[in-house]
């Protein structure tokens, strides 16, 4: 039996997201980095390496949980690993939809969408 747990209008942890005016010309290409950088994300956790999936977020990162924000990349990274993995990998499959990226003045961009996982 498959279950699915989708979280409604999750707000991703890249809450703004820093793009280097030299790499990204365009929306276009922000939106495309932006993507890029979540699916390589969502991989990484698929193949049971948290550290590469949580590589992408600052350091000042707030991850939301049921007793308020736990700030920092590695504070995620061990709540992540509490409630997900068991033995060294992850108890379901992770991907995103919905994705909407949204320029927030020249060198920011605001990610949204949902994260979806799916597993026994």
């Amino acid at each position: 039996m498959t279950v699915i747990n989708r979280l409604p209008s999750f707000t991703l942890l890249l809450i703004a997201f820093t793009i280097r005016p030299a790499v990204a010309q365009d929306d276009y290409s922000v939106e495309a980095i932006i993507t890029s950088a979540l699916r390589a994300s969502a991989d990484a956790w698929n193949n049971a390496a948290l550290n590469g999936h949580v590589a992408m977020y600052a350091d000042s990162a707030a991850f939301m949980t049921g007793n308020g924000p736990a700030i920092g990349r590695e504070r995620t990274a061990t709540l992540l690993e509490q409630a997900y993995f068991q033995n060294g990998a992850p108890l379901q499959q992770l991907s995103f939809d919905h994705l909407t990226v949204r320029m927030l003045g020249e060198n920011h961009a605001m990610a949204t969408g949902h994260f979806i996982l799916r597993g026994c």
